[in-house]
């Protein structure tokens, strides 16, 4: 039953200053209640504060908007009272309707009117809208909750990209895909609106052809800092150290390219990225990544023969060009002034006193026989480090300790001094990196750990791995340069 006009005539208009009247107005006719899960974004909320304008121009109570029912569907104009359509050739043949959702179910509010609007399959872009047209609200129900009548969207929305045009944009969605809204709300409040999805094959401007190939970018940097990742202040890998082989390669096609190389008309399929290592032992892989360099993530390098590392990429029609960075770095003196177990038995005598001795009683080194070794002077620490042997890996392991010890004690070498040295386990720096005090603390741990002869073949092993690495450090070999090494290719051969 309608609202008795007198009782409104005062809201007719629903300015914004006369919402406390309005809103005890429509508490006084019973508002109230909530939307059901059929509304677009589902869910409830209260619609109390929210009055719905009938046809007749005055406005209901918002009991009748307190449960949206029905639905609405798009068709053709010649089956539009029968037949619920998704597929359309054209934009002009697309119409929608809406009531009741079957013959027992209840229609949309009887007697109101409707905002309408289409946006992309999101919603995040609104493609044409009846808001701000000469008629905002051109939907209207009879009193059973049915459109009056099936409504053209050309001919009831004004484009979203230009107000002054009919109709509605094309969809940024590939799939031609559209979104239609209904709402009793001017803003779309997903409580009070009703959706459906609908196809249309007609474009304005046709969408750009598919690309059929794509390209992979190879790029590699000199990673100074061993960290896996290209920083602002590291150099990309160029021709001026002699070019770095790179390719790839699927089934029989291959490719191969001196830094920095682009390979373009690739197939749409996944391709083997990889880095051929030169002939300079000293050059080492840290890590490679794919897409973009300042988002990329690490993704798993796979060696294969020792000579070179591969990759394997998806390329996506999706990408113009997709980025593969390998990150490489050398080693050599790395600019460190050390010095071997031979000069601490001999000339380094001078340079070793009693804070020096006091930094070695810290360390746990060890005799031949495991015992503790703690020396009180300069002699007996020559004459310890002149015995120095494998037999027992721990005894050879403490020499190599303590020479490195004071190589940092007498500043002849950088604590934070970065060098290869796998068995260290760095935790900030990729794997077979450590700082200098990292390598000498895992090396002390160790030898703290057990200092026999008798250690297990792992434990042997790892105290081999540790002294071989302190043994390079003294003799200036494996620290990590500051800047490119040469490198040549006259060996290395593809995968």
């Amino acid at each position: 039953m309608q609202t008795n006009p007198s009782s409104l005539k005062r809201v007719r208009s629903w300015p914004l200053a006369a919402s406390a009247l309005a809103l005890s107005i429509l508490a006084a006719c019973g508002g109230g209640g909530s939307a059901d899960g059929g509304v677009a974004g589902g869910g409830s909320g209260s619609t109390a504060s929210v009055p719905v304008e009938e046809t007749s121009g005055w406005w209901a109570t918002a009991s009748k908007a307190s449960n949206l029912q029905g639905a609405v569907y798009t068709s053709t104009l010649e089956q539009c009272d029968t037949v619920n359509r998704n597929l359309y050739a054209l934009k002009s043949q697309v119409t929608v309707q809406g009531g009741p959702q079957n013959e027992k179910s209840a229609g949309l509010v009887p007697e109101a009117k409707f905002y309408v609007r289409v946006t992309s399959p999101s919603g995040n872009v609104v493609l044409g809208t009846s808001v701000g047209s000469p008629n905002e609200r051109p939907i209207e129900t009879d009193a059973t909750g049915k459109f009056t009548t099936c409504y053209v969207l050309v001919d009831i929305l004004r484009r979203g990209s230009d107000s002054s045009r009919a109709g509605y944009d094309d969809t940024p969605n590939n799939g031609n895909e559209y979104k239609l809204w209904v709402s009793l709300s001017r803003d779309f409040d997903p409580n009070l609106t009703k959706t459906d999805t609908f196809k249309v094959a007609e474009r304005d401007t046709p969408l750009p052809p598919q690309p059929t190939t794509g390209s992979i970018i190879v790029r590699k940097f000199y990673d100074k800092n061993v960290d896996g990742q290209r920083n602002a202040d590291e150099v990309y890998l160029t021709g001026a150290e002699g070019g770095w082989l790179v390719g790839v390669s699927r089934g029989t096609m291959e490719a191969t390219a001196r830094t920095e190389a682009v390979f373009n008309g690739l197939a749409l399929q996944e391709h083997s990225v990889w880095e051929l290592m030169p002939d300079q032992p000293q050059w080492y892989a840290t890590n490679v990544y794919a897409g973009p360099f300042s988002t990329s993530t690490p993704i798993v390098v796979t060696a294969v023969s020792g000579t070179y590392k591969m990759n394997t990429l998806g390329v996506t029609p999706t990408v113009a060009g997709t980025a593969v960075t390998f990150g490489n770095v050398c080693t050599g003196d790395g600019g460190q002034l050390a010095r071997t177990i031979g000069y601490w038995m001999n000339k380094g005598q001078s340079e070793i006193g009693d804070s020096e001795l006091a930094a070695l009683h810290a360390l746990n080194l060890r005799n031949e026989d495991a015992s503790k070794f703690d020396p009180t002077t300069a002699a007996q620490l020559s004459t310890w480090i002149q015995g120095a042997r494998a037999k027992n890996m721990a005894y050879m392991l403490s020499a190599q300790l303590a020479a490195m010890k004071l190589n940092v004690i007498t500043n002849k070498v950088s604590a934070s001094a970065i060098l290869y040295a796998p068995a260290a386990q760095s935790t900030t720096h990729v794997s077979g990196f450590a700082t200098v005090a990292e390598l000498m603390d895992a090396a002390d741990t160790m030898l703290g750990r057990t200092g026999s002869a008798f250690a297990t073949a792992a434990e042997r092993q790892r105290m081999g791995l540790l002294k071989d690495a302190l043994d390079l450090g003294n003799n200036r070999q494996n620290f990590v340069m500051a800047e490119p090494c040469p490198l040549s290719f006259a060996t290395a051969t593809a995968p």
